[in-house]
């Protein structure tokens, strides 16, 4: 069968293909699977034409094409798991913007593809899934915004035996409920730590930036969505206070423990999302592209939105 683009979107910064064969198009992105993409003017894949799949035949899928699962288990988005190594895409806010991202920056071990797949595109209105070059992003940040990052950034995140409100649990994040057991492997990571009874608070430093090939150093974190300003104006910020008298759930500084103004999460923001490409979902496209060469995010919506992620090495 013949494989033909039928449109281009943004420079080719996805390209959609138009395959009715499953063959074909497991075949496809196979090929995409094993390239190189780390390069300038890289595009991610958007497969059409494909039909619906359930969890579990998505989860054989993505294995059939070469992705080795990659865990989600200390992913801070709240997500469900649907099959073996399948999750929704986010179950994030329907009303507000999930910001441009890679996946797990906050991460030493981070995915190197993620395969989306629509079962249901959003009923009423909006849901696309937003794409943008990292490079892109990189070279529209402004130079002094850079720099202010350039000594890295500090992730801190508090965590409860169990899950509480937006606090996630340590047991499910570390994959034990002994307490020596999680402090083990804390200490191995290297990451810093400290517990209050069971609240478990960790902090861990992270370059703002990540070596990826050819393209060679790109913005690589995840600082605006860790942020308190993200989510929360000062009001609702004050009320959580209250609510989580221990801290808020997750927060970032800068590496010094400086505060990150607001007003540079709003800019990178805004730029990160001035970049993007979105992807108007039909129900079977699969979508697919390298973490670290591509941010992704999702635009609002309303109405019912099912659309399956896993993440592969």
């Amino acid at each position: 069968m013949t494989v033909r683009p039928v449109i281009t979107m943004r420079d080719s910064v996805v390209e959609v293909r138009q395959i009715e064969d499953s063959s074909t198009a497991t075949d496809e992105i196979t090929r995409y699977v094993h390239a190189e993409h780390d390069h300038s003017g890289a595009h991610a894949l958007l497969v059409r034409g494909q039909t619906v799949m359930e969890p579990g035949e998505f989860s054989k899928f993505a294995s059939k094409v070469g992705l080795e699962p990659h865990s989600y288990r200390r992913g801070n988005s709240p997500r469900r798991q649907l099959g073996p190594s399948v999750f929704t895409s986010t179950d994030f806010n329907a009303a507000a913007y999930v910001t441009m991202h890679h996946e797990l920056s906050y991460e030493m071990d981070v995915p190197r593809f993620l395969l989306f797949h629509c079962v249901v595109p959003a009923q009423a209105y909006g849901g696309e899934t937003l794409v943008a070059r990292s490079e892109d992003v990189t070279s529209a940040l402004p130079h002094d915004l850079k720099r202010a990052f350039e000594s890295g950034i500090k992730y801190i995140r508090r965590l409860s035996r169990t899950r509480t409100g937006l606090l996630q649990s340590w047991v499910d994040v570390y994959g034990s409920d002994d307490i020596r057991v999680v402090t083990a492997k804390l200490e191995r990571e290297g990451v810093l730590y400290a517990w209050d009874g069971d609240l478990l608070v960790t902090e861990t430093l992270m370059s703002s930036f990540r070596d990826v090939g050819n393209l060679g150093r790109v913005w690589f974190n995840q600082a605006d969505q860790w942020h308190s300003s993200h989510l929360l104006d000062d009001r609702r910020r004050q009320l959580m206070a209250r609510v989580y008298k221990t801290g808020l759930p997750h927060d970032v500084v800068f590496a010094d423990g400086s505060e990150i103004p607001a007003a540079l999460v709003e800019e990178i923001t805004r730029i990160a999302l001035d970049c993007a490409t979105p992807v108007s979902w039909q129900p079977g496209d699969l979508l697919v592209f390298q973490n670290e060469v591509f941010m992704h995010g999702r635009a609002p919506y309303s109405g019912e939105r099912d659309v399956m992620v896993t993440l592969g090495r």
